[in-house]
């Protein structure tokens, strides 16, 4: 167990957390971009499939920053916590991923268009919302 006064040597916030944090806001954009070409009838596969790879790379860094962390679970109630939060974030980014690619497969198979993408606008609504928080 670890002193409660090197905790903040354990996770460098200027390495992956802000590159997903990042990545997230980039895939934040790629999803507005999304919503903004639906509403004008362009296509959206594009800007939705970047939106998805980066969400894919968050997921892939935040298992990076697991595996790679000094800072275990069983370190106290800042490893407990630190887990708790960022599981929960993960778990929440994984259903919005999955949200998002069910949109995309119903955009792709049946061409959903500006008058019936209410699901996909409900997705990107809490796909911001898991972004905020």
């Amino acid at each position: 167990m670890l002193d409660n006064h090197c905790y903040y040597l354990l996770i460098n916030s200027f390495s992956v957390p802000l590159l997903n944090t990042l990545i997230l806001l980039a895939s934040a954009v790629m999803v507005t971009l999304a919503h903004y070409n639906i509403i004008k009838n362009k296509s959206i596969v594009f800007s939705l499939i970047l939106s998805l790879m980066l969400v894919y790379m968050f997921t892939v860094l935040q298992l990076y920053e697991y595996n790679t962390s000094l800072l275990t679970i069983f370190d106290g109630i800042m490893g407990r916590i630190f887990f708790l939060l960022t599981g929960f974030h993960g778990i929440h980014v994984l259903i919005s991923r999955i949200m998002l690619s069910v949109n995309l497969i119903q955009i792709v198979v049946f061409n959903i268009n500006i008058i019936n993408h209410t699901s996909f606008e409900l997705s990107i609504l809490y796909f911001h919302f898991v972004n905020v928080v």
